[in-house]
């Protein structure tokens, strides 16, 4: 079995614009049995719950991720450039 109760799961920030949604879809499918072991957390802006700040969700789960995974629809938004200042 994949899991290691003492370890933390690996924080994976998944990130698309409407035009990788495709691809957020396969990885979040791809990761699904280590999900169910444990092994990894993966956030994407379907996390957000209505009434919460996107831009304060985005930069704390930006901030707690150990991985990134973004789009290149994503990369060329505005999100990231706001989120760099």
């Amino acid at each position: 079995m994949l899991t290691s109760p003492s370890a933390r799961p690996v924080k994976v920030f998944c990130s698309s614009s409407a035009d990788d949604e495709a691809y957020r879809c396969a990885f979040d499918k791809a990761l699904a049995g280590l999900r169910r072991a444990r092994l990894v957390e993966t956030w994407s802006f379907r996390s957000i719950l209505p009434g919460e700040v996107v831009d304060s969700c985005v930069a704390q789960a930006l901030e707690e991720a150990d991985i990134i995974g973004a789009g290149n629809g994503f990369i060329r938004t505005t999100c990231i450039a706001t989120l760099r200042h």
